[in-house]
């Protein structure tokens, strides 16, 4: 079931956020677990059993992590319940890529005739990272182990973030469970923040779906003007695409009373590649930030080698670095461009640490006290690295290979004229728009206008409401009119 879906919008939603408002507290989490049960089971009835067999296995794992009388009973209990996890992930998102010949034997197994993968279950790499994170918290000691199993299903499942996020850690979702509002203030927020996603999914994002499809589909054929265009187009849809669905996920969670995590803070204004990253699907990189980097940074200053190195924090940071980028890489996918990818900013992020360490020793070297403030150079310099970062870097993510972002990237940088003025002529006005306003708030511009035009007395704040439902009007329409739109980041 899709946030912008027919079944959602008319009816699911209604009736999910009516009830809950109106339930006791007591009965909420039984009923929005429910709920996110029926939500997921729309997805298939056998992705259902498997999810909320991991959440019952997690559930069961935490009990035992806990109760164990010694060290060694505990490890082991946790690396059982997480190699179950992470092969249930590896199977279904890698064996097969990885290892076609394994097509066959999976045939024979399942009787299936012809010779295909099984197919992903909708947010499998989400709702993993959410399991693992409580198994960790649980070993950790940072919260006790959940006695209500129906919590650790609702902390899983929770529909507004199954599919695509925030990935949220148990240890924040814990303290909402029993201890939330829902009045007419946080329907009223949510609701703004719902629709607020959805018109950047239906008005903005799948309205520049076209140019990209055309660019990065055709590469043999595009021009560098067209190159350019279905790139913009790109990096204009992959952010209200995926910040859409972050904004609708964090606006339902706060209409059924829980405050999820944010995902984006304005990304392409960032001054460094690893600030970039910051803004950027904030809720994976905390969780890399807390689950990989600061383990493996551990465990490196643990070692005597690291010790004997000229710098060893920088290349413990370094490491630890080259670690999380690894694993992000293969998050994204099993294909060899989705590591290459990875370490195409961790080279980036590598170098900026390794500039501005350097940087920092030679104001030491000057005895200059304090941050001191960069010179125009640097920071024209600094700002156009983040620009080729992400700009190159993301026609290696939509790219079908290596070899057709190499492509792309040759058409990028050499000047063509294959498709002469065609682009233009498949141009329409609704392209036009969305691409001009996808580019305008990119900027934190919504923020302003709002704060500064329609705040200002109850008139204005009026005329706010006003045009935000007939936003609200115009998206829904769009949402029915074009039928099951897939959000981007589903096949993650």
């Amino acid at each position: 079931m899709s946030f912008t879906s027919a079944v959602f919008l008319i009816l699911f939603f209604p009736v999910c956020i009516v009830i809950n408002f109106l339930l006791k507290n007591r009965w909420q989490n039984l009923f929005l677990c429910l709920m996110s049960m029926i939500f997921y089971a729309w997805c298939g009835v056998k992705f259902l059993t498997l999810i909320t067999g991991m959440a019952v296995l997690a559930y069961g794992a935490g009990l035992l992590i806990e109760k164990a009388r010694t060290e060694t009973a505990r490890r082991g209990i946790l690396w059982i319940a997480l190699a179950f996890n992470l092969s249930v992930l590896f199977f279904y998102k890698y064996l097969f890529q990885l290892f076609p010949e394994c097509l066959n034997l999976w045939a024979r197994v399942s009787g299936s005739e012809s010779v295909q993968s099984p197919a992903l279950p909708l947010g499998l790499s989400f709702y993993t990272f959410s399991i693992l994170s409580y198994l960790l918290d649980v070993y950790w000691e940072k919260c006790k182990a959940q006695k209500k199993i129906s919590n650790v299903l609702l902390y899983v499942l929770f529909f507004p973030k199954v599919i695509q996020g925030p990935i949220m850690r148990y240890t924040d979702f814990e303290s909402q469970l029993l201890d939330r509002t829902v009045d007419l203030d946080s329907l009223n927020a949510g609701l703004e923040r719902f629709i607020k996603g959805m018109v950047k999914k239906v008005m903005i994002a799948d309205r520049v779906e076209w140019l990209v499809l055309y660019s990065f589909s055709h590469v043999e054929r595009v021009g560098t003007i067209s190159a350019w265009i279905g790139l913009i187009s790109y990096l204009v849809q992959l952010y209200y695409d995926f910040s859409g669905y972050s904004d609708m996920a964090v606006g339902l969670g706060r209409m059924a009373g829980f405050r999820l995590p944010e995902n984006f803070d304005h990304p392409y204004l960032s001054a460094s590649v690893g600030e970039y990253w910051r803004r950027w699907h904030i809720s994976l990189g905390e969780w890399f930030r807390d689950y990989v980097y600061m383990p493996v940074s551990r465990f490196l200053l643990e070692k005597n080698w690291i010790g004997v190195l000229k710098h060893p924090m920088l290349a413990c940071d370094l490491l630890s670095l080259f670690a999380v980028w690894t694993l992000t890489g293969i998050w994204h996918g099993s294909g060899l461009k989705y590591f290459l990818w990875g370490m195409w900013y961790f080279v980036f992020i590598a170098f900026e640490r390794i500039r501005d360490f350097y940087r920092k020793q030679r104001r030491k070297k000057r005895k200059e006290k304090g941050k001191k403030k960069l010179s125009l150079s640097q920071r024209i310099g600094d700002r156009l690295l983040v620009i080729f970062a992400f700009v190159f870097g993301q026609v290696i993510f939509r790219a079908k290979s290596i070899g057709n972002a190499l492509d792309y990237w040759k058409k990028m940088v050499v000047w063509d004229t294959t498709d002469k003025l065609y682009f233009f002529h498949e141009f329409d006005n609704y392209e036009l728009f969305a691409l001009f306003m996808g580019i305008v708030f990119i900027f934190p511009v919504y923020g302003w206008i709002k704060g500064n035009v329609f705040e200002r007395n109850d008139v204005t704040r009026a005329a706010y409401r006003l045009g935000l439902l007939a936003a609200a009007g115009v998206a829904f329409c769009y949402a029915i009119g074009a039928g099951y739109s897939a959000f981007l980041y589903e096949v993650f």
